[in-house]
C-alpha cells in the first residue's frame, strides 16, 4: 500500500508542476489574475485545488506586483507562478506516521504580450 500511496504522491507533484507551468504559459500572454488561476486549478485534475499564488517581477528583479492587479506590466518582465498543495496518504498507517506533505512548484516565464482585463476586452490579443 505504501507503493500505492508513493505513486500517487509522484502523480501530484508532477501534475502540480504541469499545472504551474501551463498557467505561467497563460501569463506571458494575458496577465488577468482570474485566468491565470483557472488555468492552474483547472489543469490539476483529480486533486484538491492547489494555492495559486501569482507575481509579476520587472526585468530587473525589482519591482513586484501580486495578483489581483490591473497593472499593465511591460515586455520582459516576469510572470511567477507558483503552486502548493498539501498531499495525505490514503493508507491509515502511513498517514499516521507521515502525515502531510507539502509540495509545490513554481514556474517563471518572460512577458510575451501585455494584456489585462478590464483595461483590455480581449485577452490574450488578437484572440
Amino acid at each position: 500500500m505504501g507503493i500505492f500511496d508513493l505513486g500517487r504522491a509522484i502523480y501530484a507533484n508532477n501534475t502540480i508542476s504541469n499545472a504551474a507551468r501551463e498557467a505561467a504559459r497563460v501569463a506571458i500572454v494575458d496577465q488577468t489574475c482570474s485566468h491565470i488561476t483557472n488555468e492552474a486549478t483547472g489543469t490539476s485534475v483529480n486533486l484538491y485545488p492547489p494555492t495559486v499564488a501569482v507575481s509579476f517581477t520587472d526585468s530587473a528583479g525589482g519591482s513586484v506586483s501580486t495578483c489581483p492587479t490591473t497593472t499593465l506590466r511591460a515586455i520582459g518582465d516576469v510572470a511567477v507562478v507558483k503552486l502548493t498543495y498539501s498531499f495525505n496518504a490514503v493508507t491509515p498507517i502511513l498517514s499516521n506516521i507521515i502525515g502531510t506533505i507539502p509540495l509545490s512548484a513554481t514556474s517563471k516565464f518572460p512577458i510575451e504580450a501585455t494584456c489585462v482585463q478590464p483595461t483590455n476586452a480581449v485577452c490574450p490579443p488578437g484572440s
